[in-house]
């Protein structure tokens, strides 16, 4: 984003109120929006009643960089039955992805890429501090709001009765999610990962759900210890 569009979204947001900047407010963002990627999914499909009809169906969302080694995380829905997966970094370079592990119960995937070098990759956030009222940030992927910077706050969080741990299951935004948003990386103030938008609330404007980073984390720790009881 040119330097001008940035300064220019973030002094929308702090006169505005959504968003009380930190100090560092700036050189968070540039630190985090290296871990954002854009995530293309591809398949050929051959159009319903018409056999001789065949074409390139294409689905497009975001992502976010979990480890330094190529592992990212996506939304399910970004790249359900496509047959290839692309995935653009933050400089414009390409690469093929390849799917490593899908949650039977969120909407959460891991691909991965092999860029030849260590990747900028998020920090989790501190699940045990996340409150309600928290302030948040994300940055748009949609054609509409492509890196926008946008602010809210956390204004539901979902727990099972019947969990001990009282994990958060999901974590609901008073943020806009737009069409090409999925898969969008939430952050707090000090631009720590917590959570992955995957939809919006239908029919109720800003409010839009996300996929808190410890189940994510908890489904990566899971693959890497090759158990098949990831979240």
């Amino acid at each position: 984003m040119p330097t001008f569009l940035l300064l220019t979204a973030l002094c929308y947001l702090f006169s505005s109120g959504a968003w009380a900047s930190p100090p560092n407010a700036i050189s968070t963002i540039e630190h985090i929006r290296d871990a954002i990627v854009t995530v293309q999914g591809k398949a050929i499909r051959i159009a319903e009643n018409q056999p001789n009809a065949v074409g390139m169906y294409e689905t497009n969302g975001a992502g976010v960089i979990v480890d330094p080694t190529g592992l990212i995380v996506t939304n399910t829905h970004v790249i359900y039955e496509t047959q290839w997966i692309t995935v653009t970094l933050e400089d414009g370079t390409s690469y093929p992805a390849t799917l490593v592990q899908v949650s039977p119960f969120y909407d959460v995937s891991v691909i991965r890429i092999s860029a030849g070098q260590p990747l900028h990759a998020v920090e989790f956030a501190n699940p045990d501090e996340m409150t309600l009222g928290e302030k948040v940030i994300t940055i748009g992927h949609s054609p509409l709001l492509l890196k926008t910077i946008s602010g809210g706050t956390i204004t539901a969080i979902g727990v099972k009765n019947n969990d001990p741990s009282k994990t958060p299951q999901f974590l609901e935004l008073n943020i806009n999610h737009y069409e090409g948003d999925s898969g969008g990386p939430v952050f707090d103030e000090n631009g720590y990962f917590l959570g992955l938008i995957s939809a919006k609330r239908s029919s109720v404007n800003r409010a839009s759900f996300a996929i808190p980073a410890e189940m994510i984390r908890q489904m990566l720790t899971a693959l890497a210890e090759g158990r098949a009881n990831a979240p």
